[in-house]
């Protein structure tokens, strides 16, 4: 058994070698492989009885199988183009230097030099073909047939337009039927090389025939519409962008020239039809699985045409030809998407990249021809409309989420930019009816795009719906002033809060928390400052007022949310704070003489540091004794530095006097509550 196994893997080594051969040579005669010998087979060897003599016992031979043919090395191949492509470049200068010099002697004429090119390269690409099917498909045949079209193409410019012995229409017929020609060899041979040779020189035609005109750009459409053909036929996507890049340069060559006609408009919705037939073409061809250079084709092709019609159009004051231009070209790409996910035209990644990118050029256009708030609203209703759309089609979710970031990002930045500007935070003034209703249709876009585009997606979800919330807070803020801005932001924290509670929404309880911390940097800076500590405050009913809102709003956020242990550990400390910050700034602002004043703060933060430290003693709350430990040190401080330097000699004595009594209390309260702990039986024992 184990004999035959032996005998059929090394039969198997045999035939793949002689396969790999044939395939390394493409189809070349090779001699025919020796005759496989079988070894035969090996008897066991019989037991052999131990030689008591000492002489050594024969050993059977074994017979060792043939020696395979050698595979043919990949490197030989690669020698072998190296050959061909360094032979045709030797090939290509030989005949340049021998045109050079019969033109400089005098020996060929103008028609003669067209006529010998264009007979050799014509010879170049029947001999290269003849060998390629004839004596074996070699890289140097390949290399014979690329250089001859090559040569062909510059014949044919050499006597279009350096010679004029070809008027030019006939030039591009004959450069079409050149492109032809190499095409279908290129299609025979299935090699790019020479494909790209053949329709690189047709499409290039046009500007090496100097017929950068309409008859060159209807050339050209014919020429692009049959390379796309082909190319979406064999699946070359990399050399379908090269063309079409080609046709396109040459396109913006000839819109750049100034035509602002019909004619100019017509070419420009021939290629854009082209540059989209490529992109579903493809699609189609590989049955959903579109290739991300012909997906590069859409937003590239479009924008570029798009901008070509915008600037070759009136586009000035009042001339709104290149804006129509642009919203044209959206609504067309828009219809073409739609109609494309309703039939099921190939992939919906297609039609939705389609439909993206006319939403890009009619954002573009829209922020052309429209102006002021209008653009804010706009923007973001077609962030919302994109939604719907993103809901029915949940095909690449990425790219619709981007899609409707991007109309947001738009009409945040046009609000920001230009409706309501940070300015107007610091400025006397509040902004127009116009800023917040842009203000207001971001919130509405992005709380609906956030109900819409990802309702199973809790991290987009919430970044939409933090999103809302900001430009709610942003809106109040540039619309409101004062009292009534607090007002606003108290509300809706407790709006949050309760619909936190209801429905169970993280965005939402972290956003009740975000319009308190609004609320309390609001009056921070502008009702109760740290300066009012010194000076006092103009309007202390305001300043009251706004501290008491905070510490209202955040003990509701404290008691009906449930937040976690440090959360609620951090508002508890806020609302101690603004307490005693209260009571800071209603004893500073009250009393005239500011020695006084400054003297009576040390005192009261200090009494209040006592009395945080004697409730935490008494109710075993570390939170409040390290509270009020911090107030005895904030007061401490205060007393060696600015009281001491700023206070005059009665009241900087007072401010000691006080300060080392409360101390020593404290200190006095802090050793019999630690000696109490200590006598304390531990839990557990007998007491």
């Amino acid at each position: 058994m184990t004999q035959n196994l032996e005998e059929r893997v090394r039969f198997l080594e045999h035939q793949v070698a002689f396969l790999t051969y044939q395939v390394q040579t493409r189809g070349q005669p090779a001699p025919q492989p020796p005759p496989f010998v079988t070894r035969p087979p090996v008897q066991p060897d019989p037991p052999v009885q131990p030689d008591w003599s000492g002489e050594q016992q024969p050993v059977a031979p074994t017979v060792e199988p043939p020696p395979l043919r050698p595979a043919f090395q990949a490197r030989e191949m690669q020698s072998g183009r190296l050959l061909a492509i360094v032979g045709s470049i030797a090939v290509i200068l030989g005949i340049a230097f021998l045109v050079a010099l019969a033109i400089e002697q005098g020996w060929i004429g103008e028609t003669a030099r067209v006529v010998i090119a264009a007979v050799g390269a014509s010879a170049l690409v029947a001999g290269g073909a003849w060998l390629y099917e004839r004596k074996g498909k070699t890289q140097a045949a390949l290399a014979m047939v690329a250089t001859g079209i090559a040569g062909l193409y510059l014949s044919l410019t050499a006597a279009t337009v350096l010679y004029g012995l070809v008027p030019r229409p006939v030039g591009l017929l004959l450069a079409l039927f050149i492109g032809v020609a190499g095409t279908a060899i290129a299609v025979r041979v299935n090699r790019r090389t020479v494909a790209a040779i053949g329709i690189g020189g047709t499409l290039l035609a046009p500007l090496l025939g100097n017929s950068i005109t309409v008859t060159g750009m209807g050339f050209l459409a014919l020429a692009s519409g049959a390379a796309a053909a082909v190319l979406v036929w064999r699946r070359w996507p990399w050399l379908m962008v090269a063309a079409s890049a080609v046709s396109l340069a040459q396109v913006a060559l000839w819109a750049m020239s100034g035509r602002p006609d019909l004619r100019l408009i017509a070419v420009l919705t021939v290629f854009a039809g082209l540059n989209l037939a490529i992109a579903l073409g493809y699609d189609w061809r590989t049955r959903g699985s579109a290739h991300p250079a012909a997906l590069l084709l859409v937003p590239f092709g479009t924008l570029l045409l798009g901008a070509l019609g915008y600037f070759g159009l009136p586009h000035g004051d009042g001339q709104v030809a290149g804006g129509v231009w642009l919203v044209a070209l959206a609504v067309g790409h828009a219809v073409l998407a739609g109609t494309a996910l309703i039939r099921r035209w190939g992939s919906a990644e297609v039609a939705l990249l389609i439909f993206g990118t006319a939403l890009l050029v009619g954002d573009v256009a829209f922020g052309m021809l429209a102006g002021g708030w209008v653009l804010a609203v706009g923007w973001a209703a077609s962030a919302t409309g994109f939604a719907v759309v993103a809901q029915r089609y949940r095909t690449r979710r990425e790219l619709l989420e981007l899609t409707v970031g991007g109309q947001l990002a738009l009409a945040i930045g046009h609000v920001l930019l230009f409706q309501a500007p940070p300015g107007l935070l610091f400025g006397d003034g509040v902004s127009g009816p116009g800023s917040v209703s842009a203000l207001v249709a971001v919130v509405v876009g992005a709380f609906a795009s956030a109900r819409l585009v990802a309702p199973e997606r809790p991290v987009v979800r919430e970044a939409l719906d933090a999103l809302s919330m900001l430009a709610l807070a942003y809106a109040t803020a540039v619309s409101l002033d004062g009292i009534a801005l607090l007002i606003a932001w108290g509300g809706a924290t407790l709006t949050l809060a309760r619909a936190a509670a209801l429905v169970a929404d993280r965005a939402a309880r972290w956003g009740s928390l975000g319009f308190l911390a609004f609320l309390a940097a609001h009056v921070m800076v502008f009702e109760a400052p740290l300066s009012a500590l010194v000076y006092g405050v103009d309007d202390l009913l305001a300043a009251a007022f706004g501290l008491a809102l905070f510490v209202v709003v955040a003990v509701m956020l404290w008691r009906d949310l449930p937040f976690g242990s440090k959360v609620r550990a951090v508002l508890a400390a806020a609302v101690a704070v603004a307490l005693v910050h209260l009571g800071s700034v209603a004893m500073v602002t009250a009393v005239d003489i500011r020695q006084q004043g400054q003297a009576l703060l040390s005192a009261y933060w200090g009494v209040c540091g006592f009395a945080a430290l004697w409730i935490g003693l008494r109710t075993h709350t570390p939170l409040i004794r390290v509270g009020g430990l911090g107030l005895l040190a904030l007061a401490t401080g205060k007393v060696f530095v600015f009281d001491l330097a700023a206070l005059n000699s009665i009241y900087r004595i007072g401010s000691f006097i006080v300060l080392g009594l409360l101390l020593l209390t404290a200190a006095f309260v802090s050793q019999r509550a630690a000696g109490r702990e200590s006598e304390r039986p531990p839990s557990g024992s007998p007491s």
